[in-house]
């Protein structure tokens, strides 16, 4: 990390993000002589110089056509840039971030701010019970989501090796788009604690889409779960079993791709689950979780992803998840008596589908490789013009 503090300007198209020293300006221009160069029309071949004087970050236009600070015209002059703030260029936006310090004081990072030799936190994008997701930028990978553990459960070892399992077997299944892939991994020696660097997903979960006014759209919610299944085809292939599926872990990017996410309680069925999941233990999401993993996580293998699965296929059909209740433990206890409601009138072959994946008993539910090849028959049939082509990478 720089020794002096500096301010951080990232182009909010790509991702990337610059430093600004103290009076040392960034130049903007059309021409490659520029500090940040954008060959487009509307961009002058100087256009304008970004300037940190300390405690102010101040833009001065050089262009014919002006340029934006916060929708406001800037024309042959200069205009303070809030934090925050986005500049505009023709079709181009820049966000001042803000400062960022060399080494802030505090027991966890903060944004704008460091983590590790190179990483520059900008956001935070998410707090969990046992770490923060920032977004970031790795001068090798590019824009990352980096994900923190909490100084207040770095102490507990099980804490600490769910973390480690959670990257190694993201990083196992590096490789197949369908999931978010894991740059790197390593050790904050500042403060001393664990932090990966991760595929950053710029869009929206599945349960924004299936909350939303308004709901999500049959072909599409279909679409999504068809790329889940598969996803979870190639975990399950590798030995891997999610544990958690569920609409929040489920990401679409703006390009409409599909990324699953969060292994936290995933375990790798050849190891054992290494001894983290204790006989009796409750681990999961109350309303997708199968029932055996109320009684006993340890006892969730692979039908217990067939039965998230078939959960978010219930909340697509119906606008709701499958299990409800008015406190914790009249979910729970209505997930292990199996009480789901009926579907209604919905698809008849999506709905045998989805009761099939929410069967009470693990043994008669079908694999996700059959919920992958049903739903794609499905999906044929629904409309023949879109073309339905999906398969494990080779391996």
């Amino acid at each position: 990390m720089p020794p002096v503090p500096c301010a951080l300007i990232q182009d909010v198209r790509s991702g990337k993000v610059y430093r600004l020293l103290r009076g040392a300006p960034l130049t903007v221009g059309r021409t490659a002589d520029n500090d940040l160069s954008f060959a487009e029309a509307g961009v002058s071949r100087s256009h304008c110089a970004l300037t940190w004087t300390g405690p102010e970050l101040r833009l001065t236009d050089l262009s014919r056509l002006g340029t934006r600070v916060e929708g406001r015209p800037v024309h042959q002059t200069s205009a303070a840039v809030p934090v925050g703030g986005l500049i505009g260029i023709a079709s181009q936006r820049l966000r001042y971030v803000g400062v960022c310090e060399p080494d802030p004081p505090g027991p966890e990072p903060v944004a704008p701010g460091w983590l590790g030799e190179e990483t520059v936190l900008l956001r935070e994008a998410g707090r969990g019970a046992t770490g923060v997701v920032f977004e970031a930028h790795h001068p090798r990978h590019g824009r990352v989501a980096a994900k923190w553990l909490q100084l207040d459960v770095a102490c507990n070892p099980e804490v600490v090796e769910r973390f480690e399992r959670e990257v190694t077997l993201q990083q196992k299944l590096a490789g197949y788009p369908g999931v978010v892939t894991v740059a790197e991994r390593g050790a904050d020696q500042v403060r001393g604690h664990l932090f990966a660097l991760m595929e950053y997903v710029d869009g929206k979960s599945l349960h924004e889409r299936l909350t939303a006014e308004g709901g999500c759209d049959l072909a599409e919610g279909a679409r999504v779960l068809n790329r889940v299944a598969r996803a979870v085809e190639h975990a399950h292939a590798l030995g891997i079993v999610h544990r958690d599926l569920k609409p929040q872990n489920v990401l679409l990017t703006a390009d409409a791709q599909v990324r699953l996410t969060d292994f936290g309680l995933a375990k790798a069925l050849e190891t054992a689950d290494g001894g983290l999941t204790r006989r009796g233990q409750f681990m999961g999401t109350p309303g997708y979780m199968a029932p055996e993993q109320i009684s006993d996580a340890a006892r969730a293998e692979r039908p217990a992803d067939v039965y998230g699965w078939g959960a978010m296929l219930y909340h697509l059909l119906a606008g709701r998840p499958p299990i409800e209740g008015k406190t914790l433990l009249d979910v729970l206890r209505n997930v292990s008596h199996g009480k789901i409601p009926p579907l209604g009138e919905v698809d008849p072959e999506l709905a045998r589908l989805c009761m099939a994946c929410l069967a009470l008993e693990p043994r008669s539910r079908p694999s996700i490789a059959e919920c992958a090849v049903a739903l794609e028959a499905w999906r044929r049939r629904a409309d023949p013009s879109d073309a339905v082509s999906l398969r494990l990478p080779s391996r």
